[in-house]
């Protein structure tokens, strides 16, 4: 779907309607649903669609439509993005009333290594490399280990990190330096 083009949120939806829901729903119909609470509106990727690379939709604006749909009624729309897109993109003022923000913990060894394997599904080489990698950096990570909270916290399971640690494979990074502690 090219969103380089001029498109509202309304174009996503209908689009994303169209290509894995059946089709045939109109605006006036998906409202109404979100607003009775038959519909649950999963809206995956936030960041991506609202990124500087696309730049049509900004992430405030896009925040608020949603929240005015869901507005007076039932309805529930799931928003899914990276912490720190949130935190750059979306002021603490500007949040709606009407928006429950839930912070998911980072990963552990077992969700990285989940992630590359769907990352990288059908590509076993950028699987083992991005394992291999996500090792080395945990074994040269030792911030921030504190008693209560233990491996979860280190910097090699944020999120963003494996991430970005999986973009390194994907464009072809083999292997990276050491320097001191932190890899």
């Amino acid at each position: 779907f090219n969103l380089d083009s001029d498109l509202e949120l309304w174009d996503i939806i209908r689009n994303s309607i169209d290509q894995f829901g059946g089709g045939g729903l109109s605006r006036e119909l998906f409202n109404y649903g979100l607003k009775q609470g038959y519909l649950v509106f999963v809206f995956d990727g936030f960041d991506e669609l609202c990124s500087p690379k696309h730049g049509q939709l900004a992430p405030v604006d896009v925040l608020k439509s949603l929240s005015d749909i869901a507005s007076e009624s039932d309805a529930r729309i799931l928003i899914t993005t990276r912490a720190l897109f949130w935190e750059n993109e979306i002021p603490a003022g500007a949040v709606p009333s009407n928006v429950e923000i839930i912070r998911l913990a980072p990963f552990n060894k077992q969700q990285a290594h989940g992630y590359f394997t769907l990352r990288f599904r059908g590509e076993t080489k950028k699987q083992l490399q991005a394992q291999t990698l996500y090792a080395k950096l945990v074994t040269g990570s030792d911030l921030p280990e504190n008693e209560q909270e233990g491996a979860r916290t280190k910097f090699a399971n944020l999120p963003f990190v494996v991430v970005m640690l999986a973009e390194y494979v994907d464009r072809g990074g083999v292997d990276f330096e050491s320097h001191g502690e932190l890899i």
